[in-house]
């Protein structure tokens, strides 16, 4: 009787583990096919507003999902904490192979902006513009190496704010970054 009840649990166990075990690799093969969007720049980019246009633009042909936000970037920047920096590093070719094989996704999409050039101006008596030009270098990334780069320059301007500008200037990068990176995805 106790070996039945003993052999009983003992096959429970084996079964639950096997179906956890399954479960994690089926998620871990679906993260592996998955891509993410990392922005490399200042924390200007780094805000809701921005990780929205670039939601809003990047789609995968085969719906999966694109992940991009908090998560992936505080994951980038554990990478380089674990390399020994307390902040970003300027990034190498290797760096970014590395990080596609660190974070677990199958591509990884990097958005390296460079520092934008602002500039205000009176348009009419009285009525200052905001004038933003971005320049991203964007990197289409996995495990193997650089697969696509694209590199785009739009000017944005704004009645109200500087940001207003720069956003409107990021959008307009990433909406034609998207339209090359989108079929290879």
């Amino acid at each position: 009787m106790i070996k039945k009840y003993f052999l009983s649990i003992l096959t429970a166990i084996i079964l639950m583990s096997t179906t956890i075990a399954v479960e994690a690799a089926e998620n871990n093969f679906s993260k592996s096919q998955s891509i993410a969007v990392v922005i490399v720049g200042n924390a200007d980019f780094k805000t809701k507003d921005f990780f929205k246009s670039v939601e809003q633009f990047f789609k995968s042909p085969t719906e999966k999902p694109i992940i991009v936000g908090s998560k992936i970037q505080s994951k980038y920047q554990t990478y380089w904490l674990e390399k020994g920096l307390l902040s970003e590093g300027e990034p190498t070719q290797v760096d970014f192979i590395e990080f596609v094989n660190y974070s677990g996704y199958g591509k990884i999409i990097y958005l390296k902006i460079d520092d934008a050039v602002l500039d205000t101006h009176e348009r009419k008596k009285g009525k200052a513009r905001s004038r933003s030009s971005i320049t991203v270098n964007a990197f289409l990334v996995d495990s193997q190496g650089i697969k696509k780069v694209v590199s785009e320059t739009q000017e944005e301007d704004s009645k109200t704010s500087e940001l207003r500008a720069k956003r409107g200037a990021f959008k307009k990068c990433v909406e034609e970054i998207a339209k090359v990176f989108n079929p290879l995805l």
